[in-house]
């Protein structure tokens, strides 16, 4: 984008908008060699445009590290998305080309590194003297051979902050890191090893081995493999690699990338804790493919809202719409935060059977002037068919139940029961 009119800026970071919100996928990075110019771009388009997409697009960067391979090793650096511009560009200045001290990356430092080499260098790579004299042949020349120490790269995601990047490795990848001869170099091989926090990968065994999932025909491997990644299992993913618009989305043989979190970058850093239970490379994970073949048995979102004609002041949770994952297990919060009240309305909303609700009662909401006659609720299943209830209805025991509700005093009875050595639990 740095060659573009303002305009034509604009038209690319609307295409890239457009093109994203077209997509079944929740997250983004914006991964350029050496800048942040084209995520800054767009970030400051989708500042002019609040709304415009609901995907989360991270910044990113990729880099060439400094390694003792025959060929160049790519390496990516994922930013959480709320990280400011100015720490971008103070991360990028502390990075070091060479040496510990050497220069940052810049187009100026490309321009002087490519006018620094001699002619045999310049026709390895498709120069020639002549082009010295040109400076964007020579910033291209000279952004195509720099490198980093893994040092400055350290630094400057200290400088950052840790807990706001993740370093991204390809391994089996282009110029990924398995093509490094840990024979050769052990040191490097297990420093960046265990400096990366995910890996690129696309190989069904190599996916098994970050996971901690072990090898299919060499049972040591998978405990060796731990060891020299720190101990613990690692996250994979598989990138797209798009270098244009129309390339969004396409997954090299399919091996898609699906992650069980959050499209946060705290999600991530979940997934980073817990990799083996969030990560599938592959065209749909298990519990995917369930979903699809049973869309009936899954809900898909909640919304509550008043009733029309309602003269009820108080709000409530008038308006709110709540996506819910199918791995939903549990609802976390502190007292009065409304856990009771989402689990009844959705109990509800799927016709549960059980009728000793925790909220939804002559006690609480439901009490004096009943305000729940003023608020219904739709709950939409992933076959896409709503239900639509208010919340001062009774379940109907003459049609099925679609989901077996065990509320919180019902629990404690059956517990209470269990140390009597009677009650409800034997007939459960």
């Amino acid at each position: 984008m740095d060659q573009q009119t303002p305009a034509e800026r604009e038209a690319t970071c609307q295409a890239i908008v457009d093109k994203v919100n077209s997509l079944d996928i929740d997250a983004f990075c914006i991964m350029d060699y050496w800048t942040f110019d084209g995520y800054l771009a767009l970030r400051e388009h989708l500042q002019k445009h609040p709304g415009a997409t609901r995907k989360r697009i991270f910044p990113g960067i990729e880099l060439r590290l400094e390694a003792p391979t025959n060929h160049r090793l790519n390496t990516h650096v994922l930013f959480d998305d709320a990280i400011l511009g100015e720490t971008l560009a103070h991360f990028l200045a502390r990075l070091c080309m060479g040496s510990p001290v050497g220069k940052p990356p810049s187009r100026q430092n490309f321009i002087d590194l490519g006018k620094g080499y001699d002619a045999g260098k310049l026709r390895q790579h498709g120069f020639t003297a002549e082009d010295k004299i040109n400076d964007d042949k020579m910033h291209l020349l000279g952004s195509q051979t720099a490198v980093v120490t893994r040092e400055s790269l350290e630094n400057a995601i200290k400088l950052a902050g840790e807990d706001r990047c993740l370093i991204i490795q390809p391994y089996d990848t282009n110029d990924g890191l398995e093509e490094l001869d840990w024979k050769r170099h052990p040191y490097t091989d297990s420093y960046l090893m265990k400096m990366v926090d995910i890996f690129e990968t696309r190989h069904p065994v190599a996916v098994d081995l970050f996971l901690g999932l072990g090898h299919p025909d060499k049972p040591t491997l998978g405990d060796e493999f731990i060891d020299n990644l720190g101990g613990y299992a690692k996250p994979v993913v598989s990138g797209s690699d798009a270098h244009a618009i129309a390339h969004y989305g396409v997954y090299p043989s399919n091996r898609i990338t699906w992650l069980k979190a959050q499209p946060t970058f705290s999600g991530l850093r979940q997934v980073c804790q817990e990799p083996s239970l969030r990560c599938f490379i592959g065209t749909t994970p298990p519990k995917q493919d369930h979903i699809i073949q049973n869309p009936t048995k899954y809900m898909r979102r909640l919304r509550i809202e008043k009733v029309s004609g309602s003269t009820l002041s108080d709000q409530w949770f008038n308006g709110i719409e709540i996506d819910l994952n199918p791995g939903l297990i549990a609802i976390i919060g502190k007292k009065g935060t409304g856990k009771s009240a989402l689990a009844d309305i959705l109990a509800l909303a799927a016709n549960t059977h059980c009728l000793e609700l925790e909220f939804l009662t002559a006690k609480r909401f439901r009490q004096g002037s009943n305000i729940s006659k003023h608020f219904r609720a739709t709950l939409t299943w992933t076959d896409g068919s709503p239900v639509q209830v208010t919340l001062d209805q009774e379940p109907d025991i003459d049609q099925p139940e679609r989901v077996r509700y065990l509320p919180q005093q019902f629990i404690e009875k059956l517990c209470n029961e269990i140390e009597l050595g009677s009650g409800n639990f034997d007939r459960e």
